[in-house]
């Protein structure tokens, strides 16, 4: 998958579609009506991607596109993506989104996102953060990834920001081997 090109309309699609079966954001999908639902049932039943007919891809798209409007601000002109493999190193040089900073306001490096403990309320971490979500990662079980994240160029420096993924990316640094390698869609140049 390496150095595949994809339009921002299968980005979109595959952002949606990594979410169907993910344990933070698969139960928001059903309020996005029947179609999502029928996906959504396909996914978790083993359905890849590759067997999701154009009609449902605009479909996915649409359902980034009311999910992620932020988001995908962040991405708009851009035409086309190329799926790049980083390092733990090169998730590690990274940025963050506010979301995931310590009050929620503020861009971080990845680095010291990975190193915090989740976000709380109520003395209890937040249900979505990705550092608590990723505890119930099966232990033993091999980092895998069957869809890439999403990532942008952060404005005004030679850095990157992960945009979506992280809770597979926090699986990846803390699971995954050496050797292996965290997939993205980046904006292709």
């Amino acid at each position: 998958m390496i150095g595949t090109k994809i339009s921002a309309r299968d980005m979109k699609a595959r952002w949606t579609w990594s979410e169907l079966t993910s344990p933070r954001f698969a139960k928001k999908i059903a309020g996005h009506g029947a179609d999502a639902v029928r996906l959504q049932d396909f996914a978790q039943n083993g359905g890849k991607f590759a067997d999701v007919s154009d009609a449902d891809k605009d479909i996915l798209a649409a359902i980034a596109e009311k999910r992620q409007p932020g988001f995908l601000d962040a991405v708009k002109g851009v035409k086309e993506f190329v799926c790049e493999e980083w390092t733990k190193q090169d998730l590690l040089d990274t940025m963050v989104i506010p979301a995931l900073s310590p009050k929620k306001d503020h861009n971080i490096p990845y680095s010291d996102f990975i190193k915090n403990p989740p976000y709380m309320v109520g003395g209890k971490p937040e249900w979505s953060d990705p550092r608590h979500s990723a505890e119930s990662w099966p232990q033993g079980k091999a980092f895998t990834q069957d869809e890439p994240a999403v990532a942008m160029n952060y404005p005004g420096t030679s850095k990157k920001m992960l945009l979506d993924g992280y809770g597979r990316s926090v699986i990846f640094m803390r699971y995954g081997k050496d050797n292996d390698r965290f997939l993205v869609w980046m904006p292709a140049q």
